[in-house]
């Protein structure tokens, strides 16, 4: 009897998590707005942009701009509120930005900056 009481008690944890996950993900969508690529690109970084950095040891990276729900570092798709991000946001191609890392200051020069759309 003490086990069925467990695994319903586990069961119905599990089913508040996701129906938090579900309302949350609604109002996500409620929300939600699309944010079009610039019309003209004009060489500076906005939300939605991919960027080509490189750092001092001439290490090329892209990162991708994105929402907060978007991220997926793994493939350097950033949320416009990481650091990395934070310091590319109105930057322009040829600028050096520095950013906190964990491992100290990081410094990168933009060689490239795309706009999904205007490539």
């Amino acid at each position: 009897m003490v086990a069925e009481s467990t695994v319903d008690a586990d069961a119905k944890r599990a089913l508040q998590a996701l129906d938090h996950r579900i309302r949350y993900l609604r109002e996500s969508l409620r929300t939600a707005e699309i944010v079009p690529p610039p019309a003209e690109h004009d060489g500076v970084v906005r939300f939605g942009a991919t960027v080509t950095v490189r750092d001092v040891d001439g290490e090329r990276s892209t990162y991708r701009l994105l929402g907060v729900d978007e991220a997926q570092p793994e493939r350097g798709w950033v949320s416009w509120t990481s650091p990395i991000a934070r310091a590319l946001m109105n930057a322009r191609q040829g600028e050096r930005v520095k950013f906190s890392t964990p491992s100290g200051l990081k410094e990168l020069e933009i060689e490239e900056i795309r706009y999904e759309g205007n490539d």
